[in-house]
């Protein structure tokens, strides 16, 4: 028997795709980062960083900048779990409570009347 799929089968691979995601952000970032320096950075830096340096830092910026992206993409396309707890009103909370109560006396009811009985 096949088993129904609710679309959350592929979750498993999240992670690996996350990482995945993070290397090539990585690589963008490093290979856009001379032209950042090229273009940004001459007002900025008046040679106090070595060039080695400036080009991680600048990388690193540029991935940071790029991660916030994707997280805003991905947060808008990845649809809203769709719990059925949220379309319960208060009220019907509330009734759903005092019935629970109602059945909880009526139990405690029914025991104290069963031990006055075994009893007699």
């Amino acid at each position: 028997m096949v088993a129904e799929n609710r679309g959350g089968g592929n979750r498993a691979f999240w992670p690996v795709v996350g990482f995945v995601l993070a290397l090539a952000l990585g690589a963008i970032s490093y290979i856009l980062s001379p032209v950042a320096i090229q273009y940004v950075v001459p007002q900025l830096n008046n040679g106090q960083m070595p060039y080695d340096q400036l080009v991680v830092a600048v990388a690193g910026v540029i991935f940071l900048i790029l991660g916030a992206i994707v997280v805003l993409i991905i947060a808008a396309a990845v649809p809203k779990n769709r719990n059925p707890m949220d379309k319960i009103s208060e009220k019907e909370l509330l009734e759903q409570r005092a019935l629970r109560n109602k059945r909880r006396v009526a139990k405690k009811k029914r025991e104290l009347d069963m031990k006055k009985q075994s009893r007699k």
